[in-house]
């Protein structure tokens, strides 16, 4: 009786050896996985909100010398505040449009094309 039960002590032991260098490979995987995620993901962020700003200032150049180019009588018909209201409030929703909304889109894109 006490070879049996020292035997299914060994095995016991032995099956908690195998489980645990497979949790243990495992878990080191997933932690490679997530640093990789966290580096591509932060490169995106940055890489799309450099992308967003650069963009936005050239918005900015061409509206302002669309503004230019106008005629005197255009300047009557607009308000003063108008215009400078007008880009104040729109060049930032295209900016965060370009940075966060096209970034986020096209990662998830990118997931949903690799589960099919």
């Amino acid at each position: 009786m006490r070879d049996v039960t020292a035997t299914c002590e060994e095995y016991a032991t032995y099956l908690t050896d195998i489980l645990l260098s497979g949790v243990t490979g495992s878990a080191v995987k997933i932690l490679y996985i997530a640093a990789a995620s966290f580096f591509f993901s932060y490169f995106q962020v940055a890489f799309f909100t450099i992308t967003a700003q650069r963009q936005a200032l050239r918005i900015r150049h061409a509206y302002f010398r669309a503004l230019v180019r106008q005629e005197m009588g255009f300047y009557d018909q607009e308000g003063s505040g108008t215009l400078s209201t007008r880009i104040s409030s729109d060049i930032p929703k295209i900016q965060e449009a370009i940075g966060d909304k096209l970034g986020s889109c096209l990662q998830c894109v990118g997931v949903s094309c690799y589960r099919c």
